[in-house]
């Protein structure tokens, strides 16, 4: 399930929203346009992400704006789009309906780095690995937002 800083809105979110025990995913896969990782600089640059988000058992396609830059050996990518709750088929019960957004903001945010043999992959564990230049341009056009 999605995880909050306080128990009772995960619990409520989980089980009384999103259903995450009958849909324990989300997931968004797109593409960034015109993405060329050999030139990633230290200042961030604007990329169009466009993809599907895969949200208690419905789809919506997404573009948002996503800026990429280079930190150090990393490569940071940030995005945010905003989704309605209703386009994903989520009820908000009529007694706290003026309690719970009706839209909600998405925020994500991202660090690959490079090792010295200019293979890349995820941080956190994630498993993927590749050494030629194409591949991580496919991979990072590949991937943007899962959860």
């Amino acid at each position: 399930g999605f995880r909050f800083k306080v128990a009772l809105m995960e619990e409520h979110f989980n089980e009384n929203y999103v259903e995450s025990s009958k849909f324990p995913k989300a997931t968004f896969k797109g593409k960034i346009e015109d993405f060329d990782v050999t030139k990633i600089s230290t200042t961030s640059k604007d990329y169009t992400i466009k993809g599907k988000l895969e949200l208690h058992g419905k789809s919506k396609d997404i573009t948002s704006t996503a800026k990429i830059k280079k930190v150090g050996t990393d490569i940071e990518v940030k995005t945010t789009f905003s989704v309605n709750v209703s386009d994903f088929d989520i009820e908000i019960p009529s007694v706290v309906s003026k309690k719970v957004a009706k839209k909600v903001l998405i925020d994500c945010n991202f660090f690959f780095f490079f090792h010295t043999n200019l293979k890349i992959k995820p941080r956190k564990n994630e498993k993927f690995k590749t050494n030629c230049l194409s591949c991580i341009r496919n991979f990072l056009n590949s991937i943007l937002c899962t959860n």
